[in-house]
């Protein structure tokens, strides 16, 4: 468990977390080398709704008690993958988003992962359902 203060992710061991210095937010990564994530978490993090609609699938769902609004590109490996929850912690928001990404199982296994101090592990969904918006 990679813990960065208000919330926590669960990754694989080769992967490690990158830190970045925010003017107004909290922000940083996570990176295996080859592929790599990054966050934002604070009062303006990005909301993923200027992504494409014609390219990209959408999901909401519960991640560990909380709303999440996910996409990923309709071609794997050709476009964003990104989580973003609304309410995150307090009255912050977050998102994580990777770009051209092969292994999308993996990344929404580490999206499911994420926890925050007030996280409710018990509420979580089984399958995350993508559509076309």
């Amino acid at each position: 468990m990679f813990n960065f203060g208000a919330f926590a992710i669960e990754l694989p061991t080769d992967w490690r977390k990158v830190e970045f210095d925010g003017i107004d937010s909290k922000v940083g990564g996570i990176t295996n080398g080859i592929d790599s994530l990054t966050f934002d978490y604070g009062w303006y993090s990005y909301p993923l709704n200027k992504e494409n609609k014609e390219t990209q699938l959408f999901a909401t769902d519960t991640i560990n008690g909380k709303i999440a609004y996910i996409t990923k590109p309709i071609k794997t490996g050709n476009g964003t993958i990104g989580i973003y929850i609304e309410n995150a912690f307090k009255e912050n928001h977050f998102n994580l988003i990777g770009k051209d990404i092969e292994n999308e199982k993996l990344i929404l296994d580490i999206f499911k992962s994420i926890k925050f101090m007030d996280s409710d592990t018990l509420l979580n969904s089984k399958q995350i359902e993508f559509k076309i918006k």
